[in-house]
């Protein structure tokens, strides 16, 4: 857990530092606006990203195969 917490905390750090540059070199109503769409376009892409192999009581202690459920859609579409 003591590992966890030595990457979680800097990495939001070095996040929060990134939007700070990006919110302060455009200025102005640009910067947070522009730093707002990318938390909010992240954020999205996260949320769609975990609808692909959702973890429910009914699955949760089934047995991992180790390739991800995007994967196989992606083979199928090829």
């Amino acid at each position: 857990m003591v590992v966890a917490w030595f990457i979680t905390l800097p990495s939001a750090g070095a996040v929060g530092a990134v939007m700070w540059f990006i919110g302060h070199w455009l200025g102005g109503v640009a910067g947070p606006l522009v730093v707002f769409a990318i938390l909010v376009g992240l954020s999205t892409f996260i949320y769609l990203r975990t609808r692909y192999q959702p973890v429910r009581a009914d699955n949760v202690n089934d047995e991992w195969d180790g390739a991800p459920a995007w994967n196989a859609r992606m083979e199928k579409v090829s």
